[in-house]
């Protein structure tokens, strides 16, 4: 008796530009920009040298393998107080998931607004409003 196995691999090759500025106009405020492209990896090459965040927002996310991101990014943080943080956030993304062997388009759109509070070194609060293309306006 003899078992054949196939093991599919797919190997695709790209250029995944990435661009992220902070800018500190006051001492306080902080502007921050992202444009930047990333490929979801196979879960047993995920390990990588490349930075999570690109200007504060997440460039590895949990997407299909294979997926083709494109992120677009602009935010403010504010700094209120030594214990007291408020900021927005707005970013746009462009998805190509493949799936078997077709190949489907997602966009999605996402804003938040949050206010962080430090009462203590050892405890925190932090107040978020979530706004996105799909799901509406969530507060946690």
């Amino acid at each position: 008796m003899q078992i054949i196995t196939r093991v599919l691999v797919s190997i695709r090759t790209q250029v995944n530009p990435k661009l992220g500025m902070v800018w500190t106009p006051f001492p306080a405020t902080t502007v921050r920009a992202a444009f930047f492209r990333a490929l979801e990896r196979r879960i047993s090459t995920e390990q990588t040298i490349e930075p999570t965040q690109v200007a504060g927002f997440n460039q590895f996310l949990n997407v299909s393998e294979g997926t083709d991101t494109w992120t677009y990014g602009i935010g403010i943080d504010q700094k209120i107080s030594d214990k007291v943080y408020a900021g927005l956030e707005y970013s746009r993304r462009k998805q190509e998931v493949p799936v078997g062997d077709l190949e489907f388009d997602w966009k999605e759109r996402f804003g938040r607004a949050y206010l962080n509070y430090l009462p203590h070194k050892w405890l925190s609060s932090v107040r978020n409003i979530y706004m996105s293309g799909s799901a509406g306006l969530i507060l946690t």
